[in-house]
């Protein structure tokens, strides 16, 4: 198994990606979430994140709750899910000086990608920005992704 995920494209995916997908199985996200040259982490609190905003993705994507829950149960086998407990406490406090002019609610995700050493898969401009200026090029959107594997027509 180690020697599959070594020849796939190891990445953190970010909250966002996952609520696109939710919202538009037919979209850009989902389609790069089910390709099989990617391994997809998320740190565990992801599902806190994702049951708050339940009754948005439910409303956006104009599915049953029930065609919902399924897409997302299917989801999240995709997904290798790192408890955050298992994340050194000095990659929290990198972070969190890192993060604290950018965005707070990014630090488990930034955390997990130093810690294992990956790049955050993100639509979010903000923390992409920030971190550049920086001198950090770790997120990479959709059409990054899309990029790399030479998705588009």
């Amino acid at each position: 198994m180690d020697n599959e995920k070594n020849s796939k494209l190891n990445i953190v995916v970010d909250t966002n990606i996952i609520i696109s997908s939710l919202i538009n199985p037919k979209g850009y996200e989902f389609e790069l979430i089910y390709f099989n040259e990617i391994h997809l982490y998320v740190p565990k609190m992801i599902f806190f994140e994702l049951f708050k905003y339940k009754d948005k993705i439910i409303s956006y994507s104009k599915l049953s709750e029930e065609d919902v829950l399924d897409l997302f149960y299917e989801l999240i086998k995709k997904l290798e899910v790192v408890d955050e407990k298992q994340i050194p406490g000095r990659y929290f406090k990198r972070t969190y000086e890192i993060l604290k002019d950018i965005d707070l609610n990014d630090i488990p995700f930034v955390a997990l990608a130093l810690f294992l050493e990956l790049k955050i898969w993100s639509g979010d401009k903000k923390l992409k920005i920030g971190l550049k200026n920086k001198g950090s090029d770790i997120v990479l959107s959709s059409s990054d992704l899309f990029k790399i594997f030479n998705k588009y027509e």
